[in-house]
């Protein structure tokens, strides 16, 4: 058995980097700024997908537009509170806000741009108005004010300024010194808002797309209307290369288009839902493509997709590893709160999604049999199993189970692939067995209906709603647990397939979450609603232990380290650590691991560490640093005493300047004071503090305001500030570190030291004025 888990640490965090808005995307095109409400997150391309944050001041409030000035460097953040912050991209400023400032618009701004050479920036608002600014003198240049809410803006040739409007108008403005009328002209050529304006490259030519589904193109140098040409979609965004045009829109497809005969040349599905937005970089020659779903596509030129990334997870009900061996770390399945399974590659982080259920999954679980295979429920009230593609990031469908009237809540695949079947508890209180083997057999050919699971049992399991179904490791008995405050074992007929009831354990006092098997199945661990775990012997249904110890309901529940522990997981966010012994068990560590419920609790294979998922839309991967916490305090230890080794040998030789510096340097109050008494006994303190450093003085100054604190260490304290006070000049004083803190923290102290000395003075004067009035009779 290996040492005691006592710690965790965290070496990854999967949240929320995009919860709907702008995503700016940098000339090299290796990183990406997304909006996640009232902060923005900088997503790494190139390096895994890490993330960094800026901003998240709740003064500022939501993000509602942001853009890039690639000249200097910096991150352009508009907040619903009217304020523009100008953020560091690079280096060590990195999220520094170097300037924050007020456009003055009256509403939300919705549009940022800045013009070719970024010596222009626009800002457009929900309050008609357009400004441009030049952001380098800090003045704005031009206003302009539309017909309604401005839905898109681009600068133009020749000093000018295209602007759509959410009522299909479209206004060509002049940015040129000494234009009498700004407003060039203005076409209403659309019926619906405006979603896309680009300059067609080598002509006077510009295209404005809108939601009514047509696309005009005009001059604006004539400002003519030149045709219009139908795209037969209400389409949301769009780009031109060349005499191209791509655009998304609600049909979830990217399409390119030749531009002077609206010719669809060709087109992919990317998305069972509409696509928002469309952005290309030069430097890849990618385009960066965002759904309505808050997943963000970076695809080819072929329109194969490269990198996926979910923005934002919602609440997260369970979690399971496929393919994991040596050499990959494998994909993790995640079943989130939609009908789509979400499948990661655990080495680049890329997300693709998997398709089959009508309803959010609830559940994800593999066999240790065959870490290809998977299974999950819903609540469409089925169960699916899949098969990972070999060689892709890709599950396919190879059988379908349905038969539950309600959710499927949890699964359970047998520990043996020899008679292989699958166990199911749903909302609608039963458990169900399903017999895998007409399903797996080796060098089955893809049929072309998917096959169905047949149950081989039912059984109705409890009088509410089922929580969850483990199976013991021998594959003859099962678990269900259940908000009846009941868990129940039931027997498993592998030859019949059938199920049957061996017990029922209770004591429990509210709804049990999860129970769990252990290793050799002789005891079970239940969880449950009132912030207990049990412990149970398998044979007799008896309780052996109550673990107290959560303030929340407890959620799950594992056997770790070879039955010698549990991990628990509560509705706070909490993870706790238990050591089993022979009266009970000690909680070995609390962490705040979330910041809701915690819904799935994932151990890797070889235990080395955990995954936990819940509703604050966190996957946070946990590694166990138990051994290297405690190789650590052992170093710490070593360390300490042979520097009270040093310290003892110094003072014992009598050299208690050097001392006073040793624990000045280890940085112990306690150590210094020992040697500062010395030094008070021997009428040295003054010399030697003469003799210190600047940096050492501030330290020694800083022992000297925690001594002031206690009245037992005051008066040596006080001694010392007066050693300090006599050998240093103030003007040398008031250039150390944070002496103005140090100062406010000694005067109050001092103050009532002084009182405290001012009272015993009174105390003695009567005590002596009383025995002279005595000696007198």
């Amino acid at each position: 058995m290996k040492t005691v888990v006592s710690d965790l640490a965290q070496t990854r965090c999967i949240e929320a980097v995009f919860t709907g808005g702008d995503v700016a995307w940098t000339q090299d095109g290796q990183r990406l700024f997304a909006t996640c409400t009232d902060t923005v997150k900088e997503i790494n391309l190139q390096n895994n997908l890490e993330t960094r944050e800026i901003g998240g001041s709740d003064e500022r409030g939501r993000v509602t537009a942001l853009t890039i000035d690639e000249e200097r460097r910096r991150l352009f953040v508009a907040y619903n509170s009217g304020l523009i912050c100008e953020y560091s991209m690079d280096g060590d400023t990195f999220g520094t806000t170097l300037r924050t400032w007020k456009p003055m618009h009256t509403a939300p701004i919705l549009i940022m741009k800045f013009n070719a050479d970024f010596s222009l920036f626009a800002t457009a608002s929900s309050d008609n108005n357009i400004k441009i600014w030049d952001v380098r003198k800090q003045i704005c240049l031009y206003h302009f004010t539309g017909s309604s809410v401005v839905t898109y803006v681009a600068f133009v040739q020749n000093g000018k300024l295209l602007a759509g409007y959410m009522d299909g108008v479209t206004i060509l403005y002049s940015l040129n010194p000494g234009v009498t009328n700004r407003a060039l002209t203005q076409w209403q050529n659309h019926q619906g808002q405006i979603s896309y304006i680009g300059e067609i490259k080598d002509s006077r030519e510009a295209l404005i797309v809108s939601r009514d589904q047509i696309c005009s193109i005009v001059d604006v140098e004539s400002t003519k209307k030149i045709k219009a040409l139908p795209l037969f979609e209400a389409i949301e965004d769009g780009c031109l290369l060349g005499d191209r045009l791509f655009t998304v829109g609600e049909k979830g497809e990217i399409v390119e288009w030749e531009c002077a005969t609206a010719r669809r040349i060709r087109s992919k599905k990317l998305a069972g839902h509409g696509l928002n937005s469309i952005s290309y970089n030069a430097a890849t020659q990618k385009f960066l493509v965002i759904s309505a779903e808050e997943i963000i596509y970076v695809l080819n030129q072929e329109f194969d997709v490269e990198r996926q990334l979910v923005g934002f997870h919602d609440e997260i009900f369970s979690t399971a590893i496929l393919d994991r061996s040596e050499n990959f770390p494998g994909y993790l399945v995640a079943a989130a709160n939609t009908s789509q399974i979400r499948l990661y590659n655990m080495e680049s982080w890329d997300c693709k999604l998997a398709d089959g259920h009508s309803d959010s999954v609830l559940c994800v679980r593999t066999p240790i049999w065959d870490h290809s295979l998977l299974a999950s429920s819903s609540k469409d009230n089925s169960i699916l199993l899949w098969k990972l593609v070999a060689g892709r990031q890709e599950l396919e469908q190879i059988a379908l189970g349905d038969g539950h009237l309600n959710s499927v809540v949890s699964v359970a695949f047998s520990h043996s692939g020899k008679q292989p079947f699958i166990l199911s508890v749903s909302y609608d209180t039963t458990l169900k067995l399903w017999d895998l083997r007409p399903v797996i057999k080796k060098g089955q050919k893809k049929p072309e209906e998917l096959p169905k699971l047949a149950s081989s049992s039912t059984i109705v399991a409890h009088q509410k709603n089922v929580t969850c179904v483990d199976c013991a490791p021998n594959d003859s008995l099962c678990l269900t647990a259940s908000m009846d405050k009941t868990a129940k074992i039931w027997k498993i007929d592998t030859g019949k397939m059938q199920l049957g009831i061996a017990g029922t354990l209770s004591g429990h006092k509210r709804g049990v979450w999860d129970a769990k098997f252990s290793p050799n199945a002789q005891k079970v661990v239940t969880c449950s609603g009132d912030q207990t775990l049990k412990i149970f012997n398998v044979s007799d249904c008896t309780c052996l232990h109550t673990l107290s110890g959560h303030t929340f309901a407890v959620l799950k529940a594992e056997w770790i380290n070879n039955a010698s522990q549990i991990i628990s997981a509560d509705s706070g966010g909490v993870l706790k650590l238990w050591k089993l012994e022979n009266n009970g068990a000690s909680v070995e560590a609390s962490i705040e691991a979330h910041d809701d419920k915690i819904w799935t609790m994932t151990p890797t294979n070889d235990e080395s560490g955990y995954i936990t998922a819940g509703s604050d839309g966190k996957i946070i991967l946990w590694k166990d640093v138990s051994e290297e916490k405690r190789e650590k305090q052992e170093q710490v230890r070593r360390e300490n005493a042979e520097q009270e080794q040093t310290l003892s040998n110094l003072i014992s030789q009598e050299r208690f300047d050097d001392a006073l510096q040793y624990a000045l340097g280890l940085n112990r109050p306690y150590c210094a004071l020992k040697v500062v008494n010395k030094l008070v006994e021997r009428e040295a303190l003054v010399p030697a503090i003469s003799r210190l450093e600047s940096d050492q003085l501030a330290v020694l100054l800083g022992f000297v305001t925690q001594w002031n604190t206690n009245s037992r260490t005051a008066t040596i304290s006080q001694q010392v500030l007066q050693a300090i006070l006599l050998t240093n000049h103030p003007d040398q004083l008031l250039k150390l570190p944070n002496i103005a803190q140090t100062i406010q923290a000694l005067l109050p102290y001092t103050k009532r030291h002084v009182y405290r000395l001012y009272k015993a003075q009174q105390d003695v004067s009567l005590l002596d004025y009383t025995m002279s009035q005595m000696r007198i009779n």
